[in-house]
């Protein structure tokens, strides 16, 4: 093992044999999705608000 792909490639075969294991890797996994579902919404609400491009100056010419 001398570099973080096999490392990593291991330490994921090793975890899926047992349930818990996968359990903790999906429960991880969806509480990532719903982080990032929470973010695209956010975003796209302030989008609809206009607020995305609030800390822009006018330009004065």
């Amino acid at each position: 093992m001398n570099n973080y792909k096999t490392q990593a490639k291991h330490w994921y075969r090793k975890l899926m044999k047992t349930p818990v294991g996968y359990v903790c890797l999906a429960t991880y996994r969806f509480k990532q999705w719903q982080l990032y579902k929470h973010l695209a919404r956010q975003s796209a609400m302030d989008h609809l608000r206009g607020e995305d491009h609030a800390d822009i100056q006018p330009e004065n010419n």
